[in-house]
């Protein structure tokens, strides 16, 4: 896949928002923890 830096320079479009969440990958886990529920409710809302 594409290492961070690819992330960080997509955070550079106004409005974005990089959130770094260590050791997650591409897909979600079954039962996501408080910190990235809470991030896609911020995404979402």
């Amino acid at each position: 896949m594409f290492p961070p830096a690819h992330a960080e320079a997509t955070a550079a479009v106004p409005g974005a928002r990089l959130v770094m969440i260590e050791g997650m990958g591409h897909t979600l886990p079954r039962a996501p923890d408080e910190r990235l529920a809470a991030e896609i409710l911020h995404h979402t809302s």
